[in-house]
């Protein structure tokens, strides 16, 4: 899988009379659109998730690796689970691979 297209990633409403709304990136191309969803409000919703991921993929990969550093002389059961949860999302994000 090849890296992602970075962010910002913005949203706007499709033009074509539509409803759906289009996720771009900073050169204007397509990158996610949003059609058929039970209301306006999960339309928009749903997009405006879509138009975050590479941020909230990059702050997440920060975070891990902060609280990781921090903590790796003290295992903390809890969070060492919530760590993980975290790892295997930002594989999932990234395709399998961290």
């Amino acid at each position: 899988m090849s890296e992602h297209t970075p962010g910002p990633w913005t949203v706007t409403r499709h033009r074509d009379g539509s409803g759906g709304y289009l996720i771009t990136d900073s050169k204007v191309v397509i990158r996610a659109t949003t059609y058929g969803c039970n209301t306006h409000e999960e339309e928009n919703a749903n997009a405006h998730i879509i138009a975050a991921a590479p941020e909230l993929l990059e702050a997440l990969e920060s975070l891990v690796d902060q609280v990781a550093l921090h903590l790796s002389a003290f295992r903390v059961g809890p969070l060492d689970t919530n760590i993980e949860a975290a790892k295997a999302v930002i594989a999932k994000a990234r395709g399998g691979r961290q």
